[in-house]
């Protein structure tokens, strides 16, 4: 069945022009400019995925080709050393408690983000997976489109109260974390005082001038 003459026009004249100068961008950046800030002949980056395969592209073809290890990276440790256990699935579990439910019925969204799990997810290095340091953020601007755009799409009798529901899962999930999680390493320091008493004199001499 063809497509409407409106969609097909859109298609052709935005969304593949857009697409073709995202990814033409990606890998200006990816295997140009991030080299050159770098200082490499390569992209510093693709070491992390080397643990699959010598180059990045042999790295990508063993995860096409073996599906089923790929579902398994997203979810287990991949070091040998049991400390690093659940991290992945508390920083699933965040997810979902964050909005991440609403993929269910915005599925849309959760592809959008099928690139930065991966980006997260498959370097065995366990920084990167939990709910610790930048690697996270990421996440942050799709899972508020997507809650916004599921709210408006409700009933206004039940808009705010669905929206209180999923604003206190959501700072009752952070709270909590902010003192206990499995992701490394979180030493539980929230505030200045607590930092302070944990540096020497010359220590606290530099932070105060800095």
């Amino acid at each position: 069945m063809p497509l409407p003459i409106s969609i097909e026009k859109k298609l052709f004249q935005v969304d593949i022009p857009l697409l073709s100068f995202c990814i033409l961008s990606a890998l200006i950046i990816i295997f140009i400019v991030m080299p050159q800030l770098q200082g490499s002949n390569s992209n510093l980056q693709f070491d992390r995925y080397l643990w699959l395969g010598s180059t990045p592209m042999q790295a990508a073809l063993n995860l096409i080709k073996m599906p089923g290890n790929l579902l398994k990276i997203l979810f287990t440790n991949t070091t040998n050393d049991v400390a690093y256990n659940y991290i992945k699935l508390e920083f699933h579990i965040m997810i979902l408690l964050s909005g991440g439910l609403l993929f269910i019925i915005k599925p849309r969204f959760l592809f959008m983000l099928i690139p930065i799990y991966l980006q997260k997810l498959i370097p065995n290095d366990y920084n990167f997976w939990g709910i610790n340091n930048q690697y996270s953020i990421e996440f942050v601007p799709i899972l508020s489109i997507a809650s916004i755009t599921t709210i408006s799409k409700i009933k206004s009798n039940y808009r705010l109260p669905f929206a209180i529901i999923l604003t206190a899962v959501t700072m009752g999930a952070t709270i909590y974390t902010m003192e206990n999680r499995v992701s490394k390493w979180y030493d539980g320091i929230n505030t200045f005082d607590e930092f302070v008493e944990l540096l020497d004199d010359e220590s606290i001499e530099m932070v105060r001038w800095n």
